[in-house]
């Protein structure tokens, strides 16, 4: 599990059915990888002191307020790198916008790929709900790179695993003979 929680934002009113049915499927994708996602419903949140000591359990109950609407990521990863408490992780952040409610994929900001990098140059990708807690962990202790995921990622941007292995294609070469 990451140090901190992975905080989620809403900056478009995704419904609390879509949050649990991603946070569900991400959950049971990998059992090795605890949950470790929170959401952020709003900035009064941030100040409680319990907020990412626990993952946000299911289901989701009615999100009555969406404070982040149309906030660009700069201004998310800024407000949280100011006021997001040490167990919410201010620098890998998962965004639920409108393409949220249409595929269930969140979209991954990083940057702490450089430590002084500012909000304006965030390195985003995709994520299917499948990858949406195992991938966002493994970035944020640094098994894997933000670029090796964008660089293997669907055609569409999605990351949705590793990709399928090609068939029908030529077999390699047998190697013959041994070392002596």
């Amino acid at each position: 599990m990451a140090e901190r929680m992975i905080p989620i934002i809403c900056v478009a009113e995704v419904p609390a059915a879509v949050l649990s049915d991603i946070l569900t499927t991400a959950y049971t994708d990998n059992v090795d990888c605890l949950p470790s996602l929170v959401l952020i419903p709003d900035a009064p949140a941030l100040s409680k002191p319990d907020i990412g000591a626990e993952p946000t359990q299911l289901p989701i109950a009615n999100i009555t307020s969406y404070p982040f609407l149309s906030h660009s990521i700069a201004s998310i990863v800024k407000y949280l790198r100011e006021n997001a408490p040490g167990s919410v992780d201010p620098d890998h952040v998962l965004i639920a916008d409108a393409q949220t409610i249409a595929d269930k994929t969140l979209l991954f900001v990083d940057c702490a790929y450089d430590m002084d990098i500012s909000p304006e140059e965030a390195k985003t990708v995709r994520l299917s709900a499948e990858k949406a807690n195992t991938i966002p962990v493994a970035i944020a202790v640094a098994t894997m790179g933000i670029d090796e995921v964008v660089a293997i990622a669907d055609q569409d941007g999605v990351f949705r695993g590793t990709p399928a292995p090609r068939r029908g294609g030529p077999a390699p070469r047998m190697q013959l003979g041994g070392s002596s």
